[in-house]
């Protein structure tokens, strides 16, 4: 055992009893690196550097920027008085805010031109909106979009009279709307798909109102047109999603499966779709069934849909058409 001679060990300290030496506390240094971030944790330099890199922004083109903005919030708010002001038929008031918005928006062009670092922020700005919203839209484009279906009276009558057989729908674009075009319609249904002059449907016409509305409710009106021909009118912003939404609907309250029939569109496939993602009209047949797969995965209750086309020259209407002609003629 490490025996210490007196020598080595430490002096007595008079002040504490017993003689043991205190022991020394170690201060610790004041180190800046320790203190607790006010407001959370600083980003990294590298982000806080990219924006500015990738906008070329410092102090002034910042300035430029929120100069824009403040400008085109003031123009937009001297308009929105001025037509307010005319509404409103108070003349003086009118003149006064018309002469203010065009200094504004003079202010603005001299600002934009001078100083366009505001306008290249919101074009981005806008850009990644849109581009969302596209994506968005394209995503969602094969769902119901429907919240609600009401039938009026004519139309429930439609639906229970043909439940008692098979429930047969025909998509009609409403065009002119006289006798002719549902016969020929009719024609060309039962040549397409084989269907005896026994079976009866009922027309399905929807009319596009606002394609940029995605969710809506949905009434269905009942009209008998020319004494014979059944119509359900619909108004929607989207033909296909409406018509599944339909369909769903009638199968639901009456256990029937329905069936619709349609006519394939002409032109290119990618611009009628095209049509469809922007407008709500185009490639009707393909998309509604294609609504249909996605909310109904059993195929033995999903709604039938039937396609069929008949060449220009050979269809029934056009041959009798030609034959009303001859018989004129002769």
């Amino acid at each position: 055992m490490l025996q210490l001679s007196p020598d080595h060990l430490p002096a007595p300290d008079p002040l504490v009893p017993g003689g043991h030496p205190r022991p020394r506390r170690r201060r610790a240094r004041p180190d800046h690196r320790r203190r607790p971030l006010v407001g959370g944790p600083r980003r990294p330099a590298a982000r806080r550097r990219r924006l500015p890199w990738i906008f070329d922004a410092d102090v002034d083109a910042q300035g430029g920027a929120y100069a824009t903005g403040v400008l085109v919030l003031i123009s937009s708010a001297s308009i929105a008085v001025t037509i307010a002001a005319r509404k409103a038929r108070q003349r003086g008031w009118f003149i006064a805010f018309a002469v203010i918005s065009v200094v504004f928006l003079c202010t603005t062009v001299v600002n934009v031109v001078e100083r366009p670092d505001g306008v290249k922020i919101g074009a981005c700005f806008m850009a990644g909106i849109t581009l969302i919203s596209l994506l968005s839209r394209l995503l969602r484009a094969f769902e119901l979009r429907v919240t609600s279906v009401t039938l009026d009276d004519m139309a429930e009558r439609f639906v229970r009279d043909m439940a008692s057989r098979k429930i047969r729908f025909i998509a009609n674009e409403p065009d002119s709307r006289d006798k002719a075009e549902y016969r020929k319609k009719i024609e060309q249904i039962r040549a397409d798909n084989d269907l005896p002059e026994q079976e009866d449907f009922v027309f399905l016409e929807v009319t596009v109102t606002d394609p940029s509305e995605f969710e809506a409710g949905l009434t269905v009106q009942g009209e008998v047109l020319h004494n014979r021909y059944r119509v359900l009118t619909l108004e929607s912003s989207s033909v296909p999603n409406t018509l599944a939404a339909l369909l769903l609907h009638i199968r639901d309250t009456t256990g029937v499966v329905p069936h619709i029939y349609f006519l394939w569109t002409e032109g290119n496939p990618f611009a009628n779709f095209l049509r469809f993602f922007l407008f709500g009209q185009g490639e009707v047949a393909p998309v509604t069934r294609e609504v249909l797969r996605g909310a109904e995965p059993d195929r033995a209750r999903r709604p039938r849909v039937h396609t069929g086309y008949w060449p220009p020259a050979l269809r029934i209407g056009s041959a009798l058409d030609r034959a009303t002609q001859v018989d004129r003629a002769a």
